[in-house]
């Protein structure tokens, strides 16, 4: 009877040492995983920053009239586009269906 009750002491021994090694393996991928997520946040942040800085370094470097001229010759551009669009649908006879 006391082997019995030895292999069950033991039994519950291992398997108290596997949950704990499990815990630890679970919080130290918790720890990992939340370092990733602050680096990650911290790099999205640097990036916007960046690219904050060069959009007025191109602003101030290029001049205003030239960011206005890009802004109205692609306005114009889509206006045209629009319209080339409309004269094919206009052309193009749509069968009605039943």
């Amino acid at each position: 009877m006391s082997d019995s009750a030895s292999e069950q002491i033991t039994k519950l021994m291992d398997s108290y040492k596997k949950k704990l090694d499990d815990q630890d393996t679970a919080e130290e991928m918790n720890r990992n995983t939340q370092h990733l997520f602050i680096y990650d946040y911290i790099y999205l942040f640097c990036k916007v920053i960046l690219f904050i800085i060069l959009g007025l370094a191109y602003y101030l470097w290029v001049g205003k009239k030239e960011v206005a001229d890009a802004y109205e010759t692609t306005k114009e551009t889509v206006v045209k586009a629009n319209e080339k669009i409309n004269q094919i649908k206009e052309s193009v006879p749509i069968a009605q269906t039943r």
